[in-house]
C-alpha cells in the first residue's frame, strides 16, 4: 500500500480513476490545486470514482437515488470556500 495525490478540477461533478479499494484519506490545496490523497493498491485494477463540489450558500440537491455523499472535506482557496463529497453506490 502507498499514498498517492490526485488533482481535482473545480467544477461540480468529475469522474477520477484510482486503484480498485482506494480509500480516501484528506482534501487540501497545494499550490494553486485541489487534491485529495489516497491510500492505494499500486497493483489492484482501475474503478472510476465520482466527486462533487459545491461552494458554501450553493443549493444541493438530494443524490441520486440509489447512492450517497461522502463528505472529504473543506477547503479553501483565496476567496473561495470548496466542500468535496465521493458520490457513491448504496
Amino acid at each position: 500500500m502507498v499514498i498517492w495525490k490526485f488533482k481535482l478540477a473545480i467544477r461540480f461533478t468529475q469522474s477520477i480513476m484510482v486503484p480498485k479499494g482506494s480509500t480516501i484519506l484528506s482534501l487540501a490545496v497545494q499550490k494553486d490545486d485541489l487534491c485529495i490523497w489516497a491510500l492505494v493498491d499500486p497493483d489492484a485494477g482501475s474503478e472510476c470514482r465520482t466527486i462533487q463540489i459545491f461552494g458554501t450558500n450553493e443549493k444541493i440537491k438530494d443524490p441520486l437515488v440509489g447512492t450517497k455523499r461522502l463528505f472529504i472535506g473543506t477547503v479553501i482557496m483565496s476567496y473561495f470556500v470548496w466542500h468535496v463529497f465521493e458520490l457513491v453506490d448504496l
